[in-house]
Parts: structure tokens; C-alpha cells; sequence
């Protein structure tokens, strides 16, 4: 399916829904735009219970400056979800959410390649349950508004597991919250996992300015998990931590990574 450029008004409240075997391509000024709403769960594109799904270029834009309501943080450009398979989004701009720019949960053998997530008011990028998961020369910048505020923030629900996560060459800059969050929540401890989550060759700058969290932010920060990898990452003028390694870090790898201009510690492990 293609679309031209143009602007396009979506009801994502039922969303737009692809099918399995379908191409989405965008024009570079095509835009799926929601229609202003008051819900507080909502998605422009959903990708849910299909397989070899491709959506290539365009903008997926919010509602965020006119949305009608006050509460929930689930208002989503694009949701991959249902245990959704081989799906590739490539070259996708996702802005101005209630919600996060994109979010997986429970899908496999998905990647984000080139995709740019900014202004979202939850977070650019929220991976809450899959596996095979791949992020790379994308950009996720602006997240603020209600917390975590992360570029990326890995972090399953109890019940859930998050396998085989690759983050590279990315950029993560101007978040309220960290750069890239990595961790299990402790509540659920031994009820949620991630495992072989690879942090490699990006760049978190300027994170965790003007947070709502009640604590410093950091520009990778990795909780209540083990087996994993942060290497050959440049980490700079973040407002807390450089790397925050915290409750039960276990088996994790920090090699090769520059850390700059950080007024707090440039790395700590603490608990």
C-alpha cells in the first residue's frame, strides 16, 4: 500500500490496523495524524497478531498539543504488539504522542532501523515483552511529560520477558529521563526478565534535564538484571549519571565506553 505525501487523519482510538504480508509505504511527506481525543489509550498504526509487516517511511503524528484529556500515558504512534513476527519499520517518524513514539510488547524478530521518535510526552521507544528484538541508526530525542521520560525504556511487567535486545548506533539526546533504560522493576523481582540486552556504538547526550523523576538521571541506566553488554558508547553532558548500574546489576559488561562531562559519578555501581 502506498501513500503520497499529504496529511491524513486517523481515528486512533480504533487505530489503523496492517494486515500479515502488507507493505506500508509513506511518502516523506506523508502523515498519519490523529484525530484529537480525550482517550487515554490510544495508537495511530497498530501491528498486532500479524507476520512479514514492512512500514517505510512518513510521520506518525499525535495529538499531544490538542489532546482533550488530562490522564494515561498510553496515547502510542505505533504499537507492535500480539505476538506480531518479522515486522520492520524503517525511516518512520513518530512525534507529538500522548503517549510513546513507538512501542513493542510480545512481538519477535522485530527491527526499528533509521526511525526517528521526538517530543513524545511518555518516551521515543517502550519494549515491554519479545524477543530478537534490533534498534539501530535511529534517533529518540525530546521525551517529557510524564514519566519515565526515557529514549528508550526496556521494562517488562510482571509475567513478562524481554530476550535478545541489539541497540546500535543510535542517538539519544534532550530526554527528561535517561537515554536508554534497561530494568526490571524491583516489585517484580523474579516475576519479570530481560536477558542479552547489547548497548553498543551510541550516543546519549544532554539526558535528564528538567526531570520528574524524584532522582538524577543517567545516560544508560541498568536495574535489577543480569546479562548484558554496554560497549564502545560516547556518553556525554547527561544531568546525573554517565552509566548507573543499580539494585543487583549482575553479569553485566562495561568495556570501551566514553564518559564526559558529568556532574555526578561517570560511573556507579551501587546495591
Amino acid at each position: 500500500v502506498s501513500v503520497p505525501a499529504g496529511t491524513y487523519l486517523v481515528d486512533a482510538v480504533t487505530s489503523l490496523h496492517l494486515r500479515s504480508g502488507q507493505t506500508l509505504s509513506l511518502a516523506s511527506g506523508a502523515v498519519l495524524k490523529a484525530i484529537p481525543n480525550g482517550s487515554s489509550n490510544y495508537t495511530i498504526l497498530r501491528i498486532s497478531g500479524v507476520s512479514n509487516v514492512n512500514v517505510v517511511g512518513g510521520t506518525l503524528l499525535g495529538d499531544r498539543g490538542a489532546h482533550t484529556g488530562t490522564s494515561g500515558e498510553q496515547g502510542m504512534g505505533m504499537r507492535i504488539t500480539g505476538s506480531a513476527q518479522r515486522i520492520a519499520v524503517v525511516g518512520v517518524t513518530a512525534r507529538e504522542c500522548w503517549g510513546d513514539g513507538f512501542t513493542i510488547g510480545g512481538a519477535s524478530d522485530v527491527t526499528l532501523c533509521n526511525v526517528t521518535a521526538d517530543h513524545n510526552r511518555r518516551q521515543g521507544l517502550s519494549i515491554t515483552s519479545g524477543s530478537r528484538i534490533v534498534v539501530k541508526d535511529s534517533t529518540f530525542t525530546n521525551s517529557r511529560g510524564t514519566i519515565p521520560e526515557d529514549g528508550l525504556d526496556i521494562e517488562p511487567n510482571s509475567g513478562e520477558t524481554v530476550d535478545t535486545v541489539l541497540v546500535t548506533g543510535c542517538v539519544f539526546s534532550n530526554n527528561a529521563g535517561d537515554g536508554v533504560e534497561n530494568g526490571v522493576p524491583t516489585a517484580y523481582t523474579g516475576l519479570a526478565f530481560i536477558r542479552n540486552v547489547v548497548i553498543e556504538g551510541n550516543t546519549m547526550s544532554g539526558n535528564g534535564v528538567n526531570t520528574l523523576h524524584s532522582g538524577p538521571r543517567s545516560g544508560i541506566e541498568v536495574s535489577n538484571t543480569s546479562g548484558h553488554i554496554l560497549r564502545n558508547n560516547i556518553i556525554q553532558s547527561n544531568a546525573g549519571y554517565g552509566i548507573y548500574l543499580r539494585d543487583g546489576v549482575t553479569g553485566t559488561t562495561v568495556t570501551r565506553n566514553t564518559v564526559a562531562q558529568t556532574p555526578l559519578n561517570g560511573i556507579l555501581e551501587y546495591r
